[in-house]
């Protein structure tokens, strides 16, 4: 084999090396960010938003009616993307609810590779994404606001 090919054919395998080392570093550096999300979401989770919804529970109680805190982790085995996402929310209709329509409820769903909490509202009738929210700006008078919005409309 000639000097210049066998040289050219080197530069190609280096090229090739280089690119790999490249997307596992991106990779790697990707889960490291989706881990700090994830970690901070599960203390935000704990600290503010099962708080938040606790309270709303708390009055659903008090006047009689039904709510109750539901939340998924994500599994990573699942076809489906809202099951890949953990969630935290309000089941509204209750164990014996057995209407053909949809179940009330009202839940977050969170992407760890965005920081970003999506908010999806179901009622009887209606079932709809109602935004996102970066997770730093999720406080309990928010979730407050929109769980009003969410019953006013529903």
């Amino acid at each position: 084999m000639k000097r210049e090919v066998e040289r050219q054919l080197h530069s190609l395998f280096d090229a090739r090396d280089k690119a790999h080392e490249k997307a596992v570093a991106q990779a790697t550096e990707r889960e490291i960010v989706e881990a700090k999300n994830l970690s901070d979401f599960l203390d935000k989770k704990d600290t503010l938003i099962r708080p938040a919804l606790q309270e709303i529970v708390n009055v659903y109680q008090e006047r009689g009616a039904f709510a109750r805190i539901v939340e998924t982790s994500e599994d990573q085995n699942s076809r489906s993307p809202a099951l890949r996402e953990h969630t935290i929310g309000l089941d509204l209709a209750g164990p014996g609810y057995h209407d053909r329509t949809m179940k009330p409820a009202f839940t977050f769903y969170f992407t760890k590779g965005t920081r970003g909490l999506r908010l999806h509202t179901t009622s009887s009738w209606k079932s709809a994404s109602a935004g996102e929210v970066a997770l730093d700006a999720v406080s309990a008078d928010w979730i407050h606001a929109e769980f009003l919005k969410y019953r006013s409309e529903g």
